[in-house]
């Protein structure tokens, strides 16, 4: 909110990135890798594209798990700096709140076992910190209790068994490699890595609460949670020295060795992702928002009757300095999409049509009722690509009817 009321709507880029660029120095600085994987990561794709290209809430989960991956040696007896990064991560999205309950539950067992060790005063920072987490929880599940009104999802946020088991053999298999043979090989190697070093539990637990989420909501980009999850669990892995085995055994030195190459040739498809999108971002918009808002500004059309279609049609109206279409929301000043049932929302398209206003645009017309001809109304074409990895996902277009008798 502070940040949109300072900097126009082009400048949020730079506030990923900038979150982006903090995850990267404090990997770089503090975590215990080799220097080639502090060399490749920050060009991973959701490091280096996803996250820190694409302005999101999600930039800010690898600066917090980095910080979090920091100070967990010391948690035991700095539980309040363990507790501060935990708290920030809770807020950012529901997926870091499930990453920061399931770490939190961790340490309340892992405090458990070790309390007849701990020292009066560590006790007494210990209760402390858990009963500040406790309020802390509170508050971020009242935050994330939805609407009565809402109307985001049509059929309701429901668990199914069979497509949790479909997705979530889909998701891993497109986050490390994209090849499922391979990146199932590579994740036994991690599995057992994590046995091991004893980290298994919070990969695990984890990994296995945010794919029962996907299974109820899920958009793509989400896996790059996954991918930080992975990453972060490796961190831990080799910051702490406690083994289940001999670290001289043969077997160790094996497994450690197949550890790097799996870490070497997921680094490797998601540098190329990196590579092939950045291309792609070069050459075409990822969005042709701005450029149908450049059409209007040209044009002299902003104080047009305008209608828009559909949701995607807000991404036109950040360019603006308030809203300029009929609908949504204006007679309330609102530039967004309120997901709300209560809400004034643009009418079916031959309702549009039949009202005649100078400029009616439509958004993802495949996705929706769109003519592709209206009689007295001149057609023009935008064209917006949404790149994921070494694809195209979806073309974004826009239709925009200008009625006769508006002039260029």
């Amino acid at each position: 909110m502070i940040p949109s009321r300072l900097f126009s709507y082009e400048y949020f880029g730079y506030i990923s990135a900038f979150f982006s660029l903090a995850g990267v120095i404090i990997f770089l600085y503090y975590s215990p890798f080799p220097l080639w994987v502090k060399i490749a990561f920050p060009f991973t794709y959701f490091v280096f594209f996803q996250y820190a290209v694409v302005a999101r809430c999600y930039s800010l989960l690898l600066p917090l798990l980095g910080l979090v991956a920091v100070s967990y040696k010391s948690k035991n007896e700095k539980p309040l700096f363990f507790l501060l990064w935990i708290f920030l991560l809770a807020n950012v999205c529901l997926h870091g709140f499930i990453i920061s309950l399931i770490l939190m539950l961790k340490h309340f067992f892992d405090a458990i076992r070790q309390w007849k060790q701990f020292s009066k005063s560590v006790k007494t920072k210990q209760v402390v910190t858990f009963l500040i987490y406790i309020v802390i929880i509170l508050f971020v599940i009242i935050q994330m209790r939805p609407a009565p009104d809402i109307s985001f999802s049509e059929h309701g946020f429901k668990f199914r068994a069979d497509y949790f088991w479909e997705l979530s053999t889909k998701v891993i298999a497109e986050i490390f490699t994209g090849f499922s043979w391979l990146s199932y090989s590579v994740l036994i190697i991690f599995l057992i890595w994590f046995w091991i070093k004893r980290k298994l539990l919070i990969f695990i637990l984890s990994t296995l609460s945010i794919l029962i989420l996907f299974s109820i909501y899920y958009s793509f980009w989400h896996q790059g949670v996954l991918f930080l999850i992975w990453i972060f669990t490796l961190w831990l892995s080799f910051a702490e020295e406690r083994n289940r085995i001999d670290v001289k055994s043969y077997f160790y030195g094996i497994i450690k060795y197949l550890v790097w190459a799996g870490i070497g040739i997921v680094f490797v498809f998601n540098i190329y992702w990196s590579v092939i999108i950045s291309l792609n971002d070069y050459k075409k918009p990822y969005s042709a928002g701005k450029e149908v808002a450049d059409f209007i500004k040209g044009n002299h059309l902003e104080n047009k009757n305008i209608y828009a279609g559909n949701f995607w049609s807000v991404s036109i109206l950040p360019y603006f300095e308030k809203n300029i279409f009929r609908a949504p929301c204006y007679n309330r000043g609102c530039s967004y999409w309120v997901w709300s049932k209560n809400y004034e929302y643009p009418e079916d398209t031959d309702v549009i049509i039949k009202k005649k206003p100078d400029v009616i645009i439509f958004g993802r017309p495949e996705m929706f009722k769109c003519p592709d001809k209206i009689a007295g109304y001149r057609l023009f074409r935008f064209t917006g690509f949404l790149f994921w990895k070494d694809t195209i996902k979806n073309v974004l277009e826009y239709k925009v009817f200008l009625r006769a008798g508006c002039s260029l």
